[in-house]
């Protein structure tokens, strides 16, 4: 995996767009050697009040550089290869 590169999905409990869209966001890490994991709405960080699920942050070196919602593949790619 990517030194200090971590994607982190906030889902929503009953959400179709999230559980169709967790493993192609998997993939996508998998494939650029990124940290992935998934966390459900209860459970994300004080703070972060998305809008739109699922919800991305992007870690670098432990530093939050991006948040985004929503199910577009080539913005998740395109926000992944900009920090590699």
């Amino acid at each position: 995996m990517k030194k200090g590169m971590e994607l982190v999905m906030i889902k929503l409990e009953v959400c179709y767009a999230c559980e169709l869209f967790e493993p192609v966001a998997k993939q996508i890490s998998e494939d650029r050697n990124v940290v992935f994991k998934t966390i459900k709405r209860n459970e994300m960080i004080a703070g972060i009040n998305p809008t739109t699920y699922p919800h991305f942050l992007l870690y670098n070196e432990g530093q939050m550089v991006e948040q985004w919602g929503g199910i577009i593949e080539g913005k998740l790619e395109s926000t992944i290869n900009k920090y590699l």
